[in-house]
């Protein structure tokens, strides 16, 4: 956690007042590579904080999982050891009961269902549920609609999953949508799933495509499968601790830096998701675009039942009723 202050140690030991040009800098952390759609959005947040503030602040970014695994941001967030995260919704689930409901299987039908309700009223809900498990939300961003990445099978339909191990976030909902069809899910971090498909301790993984090509996963996987099992939503969130620090005009300056970041990591999904199937094509991957639905909502019926004690049914029917 950065508190760099622009002054010397000598004013300090003085007891001085520091410059008007005092800068604060921040470290922001995510777990994707430097050039991925989570560092576009990152570094749209640093550039406008910057130029809003009249280089007041200062966003270092931290790419890579550099801070730790997207669980030890976020916790380190909840802490105030970490200064701010862009993280998925999967790991933050872990934290804030009431954002799982994101991250029901074959909720959304796409992309713009899911962006039309977290940008609305139940957004607006779920971001005062982060806020109250102690953690400060910017702004909602994005990682888009994946795709069942796998070596040796293309997946058509739920039963093709059965026997295979897969990568699944530390999130007891994903755990339980792939062993409802019959996977293995295995918890692993980001840092992990590349060697873990390459010496075959799994089989395969559920990822946007962005990741999928910035990773090289077509070098160890063979097909994938695009069908929205999950939307991953993802989010800015800042410590406590850091927000506290800034004033109010601050504060929204911070705030609409991130909205507008979030955008930017929307846009650099949708390109880069176009441009990265032509690429994974080139490289032999398989890919797949037809699915059978109902053999899915067979097979994760019970998931709903499971977690109807936890997950509001009104909700989830309100959120359905958004994309019909």
């Amino acid at each position: 956690m950065l508190r760099t202050l622009s002054i010397t140690a000598g004013l300090v030991a003085l007891g001085l007042s520091a410059p008007a040009s005092a800068q604060t800098t921040f470290q922001i952390g995510h777990s994707l590579s430097p050039n991925s759609h989570y560092q576009v959005g990152a570094q749209t947040f640093a550039d406008l904080v910057a130029e809003r503030t009249n280089g007041r602040y200062r966003i270092e970014i931290a790419p890579g999982g550099s801070l730790g695994s997207e669980r030890e941001m976020v916790e380190g967030v909840q802490l105030g050891t970490v200064d701010m995260v862009l993280t998925s919704m999967g790991t933050v689930g872990a934290f804030v009961p009431e954002t799982l409901v994101l991250d029901l299987p074959f909720l959304f039908n796409d992309a713009a269902h899911a962006r039309a309700v977290i940008d609305g009223e139940i957004g607006a809900g779920l971001l005062e549920a982060v806020e109250a498990k102690g953690f400060r939300p910017l702004a909602w961003a994005e990682n888009g609609v994946p795709g069942f990445v796998t070596r040796d099978r293309a997946i058509a339909k739920a039963e093709d999953l059965s026997g295979l191990k897969m990568r699944v976030q530390a999130n007891e909902l994903h755990t339980a949508t792939f062993e409802a069809m019959g996977s293995q899910g295995v918890p692993l971090g980001f840092g992990e799933i590349y060697t873990a498909m390459q010496t075959g301790a799994i089989d395969g993984t559920y990822m946007v495509v962005p990741i999928v090509v910035t990773s090289n996963f077509w070098q160890v996987q063979s097909h994938m499968t695009m069908a929205p099992l999950f939307y991953q939503a993802a989010m800015f969130i800042m410590a406590p601790s850091a927000w506290d620090q800034l004033d109010e005009a601050d504060r929204a300056i911070f705030v609409e830096a991130a909205r507008e970041a979030g955008v930017a990591t929307r846009n650099a999904v949708e390109k880069a998701e176009a441009e990265g199937l032509a690429t994974l094509r080139e490289h032999g991957m398989t890919i797949a675009t037809e699915y059978d639905r109902e053999s899915f909502d067979r097979a994760l019926a019970p998931v709903y039942e499971r977690f109807a004690d936890r997950i509001d049914p009104a909700l989830v029917e309100k959120i359905r009723q958004q994309g019909n």
